[in-house]
């Protein structure tokens, strides 16, 4: 895989992670968030970046980070029972 492609991925799964994100509490609560994000998740687990790219390596932290983050969100927000 060469940079350019490593550098779309990581590109491609944050665009889908602000995507997936950026409706209303409605549109978001309708979102099976697992099935957009998991597979972006994996792909970005699955890079081999090597180790002169310092700055790629941190944005793919980062990606991975904010899929995790909104993840753990959705997962929460889906285990709240709504009181009366």
């Amino acid at each position: 895989m060469t940079i350019a492609e490593i550098r779309d991925a990581i590109r491609t799964a944050n665009w889908n992670r602000r995507d997936a994100t950026g409706g209303t509490r409605e549109e978001n609560a309708r979102t099976n968030l697992p099935a957009v994000l998991l597979p972006h998740l994996a792909t970005l687990d699955a890079l081999e970046i090597p180790p002169r790219f310092g700055r790629d390596i941190e944005d793919r932290a980062s990606a991975i980070a904010g899929i995790n983050a909104v993840l753990a969100r959705w997962h929460a927000a889906r285990s709240v029972v709504a009181s009366a």
